[in-house]
Parts: C-alpha cells; structure tokens; sequence
C-alpha cells in the first residue's frame, strides 16, 4: 500500500489513466539491476531512474544524451587504442 508522501511523490503517474495505484506498487516493489554505473545513488543511471520516476521529461534526455555521448566516447578510445595496439603486427592493421 503507498503511504501518503508516496500518493503525493507518485501523484503524476497516478494521473495517467493507463496507470494505477497497483501498478505503481509493482513498480516500487521491483528491482533493477544496472552494472557500471558508479556505485549506489550516484552515476547516469541513477539520474535517469529519478527523471523517470518523477516524469521530468528534460532531465530523462538529458541523461539519455549524456549515456549516448559516453558510450560513443568508449567506443573511440577502444578502438584506437586496439588501432594502435595492433598496429605493428596485425594483419587487419597493415594494410590500413
């Protein structure tokens, strides 16, 4: 059952016609798992799940955009550095 302070936290979703008390309680009774993210209540992750809980549409973009952003960034750094670990010795990298 939701308390008072969660009906009124919730009371946006709870709106959505969609969208019931007991649905909310499944969902706050669920559990996600997030590898990667910097620990318990810090990090991208923890940031989209709170915009996404409260409906705080800018702040879920926002967040998306900066886990888009950061993965692109990964990808480059890995593979240059395998370009350039390889580079030497690797036929995949030779003929470049």
């Amino acid at each position: 059952m939701l308390s008072k302070d969660e009906l009124q936290f919730y009371s946006r979703q709870l709106g959505i016609p969609s969208w019931g008390a007991q649905a909310q309680e499944k969902l706050k009774n669920s559990k996600a798992f997030v590898a990667g993210t910097g620990g318990s209540r810090s990090g991208l992750a923890y940031e989209l799940l709170q915009a996404g809980y409260q409906l705080n549409v800018p702040r879920v973009f926002a967040a998306l955009t900066l886990i888009t952003a950061v993965g692109i960034l990964l990808y480059a750094a890995t593979t240059l550095a395998a370009r350039w670990a390889l580079r030497h010795w690797h036929e995949s990298e030779l003929a470049r």
